[in-house]
This record gives structure tokens, sequence and C-alpha cells, in this order.
């Protein structure tokens, strides 16, 4: 249930809720995850905490897993001219507002918080493989081969992608996960 998760992505809100509000980042206590965002909820905090797939080896195969995109921190929109939103740094969870040299909280970029927003979507998607078609362009997102531009040559029922890459003047072919890859569309959607 969407408000169960406060931290979650909701893919049709993507602009800001409060014309006078801003977008912040607080540092989290060690294991304060789940406490600090269900006490900023409780309050009536928006809060925004990226999350990516990641595929981690181990003995037993590979296991997807949910991971922070900045691992120790949240992003809270507030508006800095009431009063109520010093109660964050008393929040149980949150260790203090990443601020400036003044001693105050220091204001995200415009436009951060959508473009981070609009990254998770893409690459949250559960359904990248059978997005995904013979031909397409992707950029690698990790790996030795992160930030190529490589061509879809086949996918197997695994969820590996095979893929071809202009390297050293040579088509060289590698596999690699569905959730690795950008679509190049997505990519460049995301950038204008």
């Amino acid at each position: 249930m969407k408000e169960d998760l406060p931290h979650k992505f909701v893919p049709d809100r993507l602009e800001s809720i409060k014309p006078d509000s801003a977008w912040y980042a607080a540092q989290l206590r060690p294991n304060g995850d789940n406490l600090a965002l269900e006490n900023l909820k409780r309050q009536g905090f928006v809060t925004f905490r990226p999350l990516l797939w990641e595929t981690r080896r181990n003995g037993k195969g590979a296991q997807r897993l949910l991971r922070p995109m900045f691992p120790g921190y949240v992003f809270v929109e507030f508006d800095i001219t009431e009063p109520h939103w010093t109660k964050i740094r008393s929040t149980r969870g949150i260790s203090r507002l990443v601020g400036n040299i003044s001693g105050g909280p220091s204001r995200l970029p415009r436009g951060l918080i959508d473009l981070l927003k609009q990254r998770c979507a893409g690459n949250m998607a559960d359904g990248m493989t059978n997005a995904l078609q013979q031909g397409d362009k992707v950029y690698v997102s990790s790996g030795p081969f992160a930030t190529f531009l490589a061509t879809v040559e086949r996918m197997d029922a695994q969820r590996r992608v095979w893929l071809l890459i202009d390297f050293m003047g040579r088509a060289a072919r590698f596999s690699a996960e569905a959730d690795q890859l950008v679509h190049q569309r997505a990519s460049l959607e995301t950038q204008s």
C-alpha cells in the first residue's frame, strides 16, 4: 500500500506538493532508515529515498535487492519559512540536516529530486527484459562497461541480456542483467 511506504517512488507525483517548499537532505542515524521515515511521515513531512535494484552474487546464485541510491540519507520536503521544520532535527532516526556554513539546512537544486524520481522509475521497472528488443541501444549502468553504449544482441530466460559494444575498434560481446541497463530513449528523456 502506497501510504505504508513513504520512501517508495510514486510515479504519478513528480512535482512538488507545496509551492513554497524545497527539498533538503537529512542524514540518518545508523540503521535508522525505517524509523526516521515512519516518524517523518507521522509528522506530516513528504520524504523521498531513491531505491535501485542491485544484483548480488553469492554461493547460491544471484539475488536481487533494493538498495538506497544514497545510503544514510533521506530527502525531506518542507518550507523553511514555516517553524515546524525544526522538528526534523529531533526526529528519531535522523542524525542531522545537511547544512551550510551559516548553520541552516542547504536547499537542494530545483529539479534534482524530480530527475532522481524519473531515473528511479526507469530503473525499477520490472518489465525491462520484455521492453528490450534485438537491436535496441542501451547504456550499461554498472560493472566494467558502465556508461558504455551497447546494442542488444539477444535475451535469455534467466534475465541475461547479451550485448555488443564497440571496444577499441572491434565488436565485443558480453552479458549483463536487465536491471543494469538503461534504454537510450529513457536516458535522453531524463536529460531534456
